[in-house]
């Protein structure tokens, strides 16, 4: 598509990140994915044999989960380091054994 001197493409001007986690649609998005992954991971952490005490991190935890999962899992005993840019719906799980932490980009 080209542009006319002088104008920018509109397309080419925004600056916003289709996978945004601050924006509205987010949450559903992150249901969608959970729907669509989570039992595939569950599965895989599963064939680790992660159990009651473990000490685990997971990068990127959007919409938290798999986090939740893990924190269920580990128990009282264990504690999980939850990580994302925009750790808001980590920071809203209600889990003891739980840290959050942004990660920067």
């Amino acid at each position: 598509m080209q542009t006319s001197p002088g104008k920018q493409d509109a397309t080419l001007v925004t600056s916003n990140y289709v996978f945004d986690n601050a924006q509205e649609n987010a949450k559903v998005r992150y249901h969608d994915l959970s729907a669509l992954y989570d039992a595939r991971t569950i599965r895989h952490l599963e064939q680790l044999g992660i159990e009651r005490g473990w000490s685990c991190l997971e990068v990127g935890g959007g919409g938290g989960s798999i986090a939740s999962w893990l924190c269920e899992r580990v128990g009282d005993q264990g504690r999980v380091l939850a990580t994302d840019i925009e750790p808001r719906f980590l920071q809203a799980l209600p889990y003891g054994n739980l840290q959050v932490r942004r990660r920067l980009a």
